[in-house]
């Protein structure tokens, strides 16, 4: 008997413990994302201090072959102007640069080595990371949804029903306010249009918009000499 109640007892645990974890899922999902999106940044300055180093191997590289060059250049002059001690200097000299040179070469090719998986490394993991972030989106729109379900009462649809209704009403107005403004805009262009063409025609510039007294004047008077 103790001993089923022990295993109830631990069944009941569990199924507190899994509802707990279930509860808080989102949360949980969104700081292992944050933490992980951490541990990215710090991959991506790792990534960039491994090229800056490759780089500069690089770089010292070729500043040996340079040196080398030169100084192999100088050390048979010295030898052809019969100065053999010099010469011998400058042949220590590029003995000692030649094993910096092939050292530099060996730490050039880790370097790249290690560049090439660290920037395989990355990818992988940032690819990894949107996969994560879309299905945290994907999680919390569901959940959200659930939720409206949830709260929304039976015949929920009413309210919803008036809300568009309401929305509806405002949205005529606005688009009747709209319109009015337009033909008061409009009419207001007419007015300005037709004051200037009157200001013009006062003044002579083009025919007259409306009968004068002397326009009149003088059709009476071609009408009575026609008659």
């Amino acid at each position: 008997m103790i001993k089923l109640f022990m295993t109830l007892m631990r069944g009941r645990a569990e199924d507190t413990a899994e509802a707990t974890r279930d509860h808080y899922a989102l949360p949980l999902l969104r700081q292992q994302i944050r933490e992980a999106a951490g541990a990215i940044d710090s991959a991506r300055r790792a990534v960039a201090l491994a090229m800056a180093q490759h780089e500069q191997e690089k770089a010292l590289g070729a500043k040996l072959a340079g040196q080398l060059a030169d100084l192999e250049a100088r050390a048979m002059a010295a030898l052809e102007a019969g100065d053999e001690a010099l010469a011998r200097e400058a042949a220590g000299m590029i003995a000692e640069l030649e094993a910096e040179a092939d050292c530099s070469k060996v730490a050039e090719a880790r370097f790249g080595a290690e560049v090439t998986r660290l920037r395989k490394a990355l990818r992988e993991a940032e690819g990894r990371l949107r996969a994560l972030q879309r299905g945290e989106r994907l999680s919390v729109a569901v959940d959200r949804s659930q939720k409206l379900r949830e709260v929304l009462p039976e015949g929920g649809d009413a309210p919803l029903d008036a809300a568009e209704a309401t929305l509806a009403r405002l949205a005529g107005r606005q688009e009747q306010a709209d319109l009015m403004a337009g033909a008061m805009a409009e009419l207001k262009d007419e007015t300005r249009v037709d004051g200037l063409r009157a200001k013009l025609a006062e003044a002579g510039h083009g025919p007259a918009l409306k009968p004068s007294a002397e326009s009149v004047l003088e059709r009476l008077k071609q009408q009575r000499a026609a008659a």
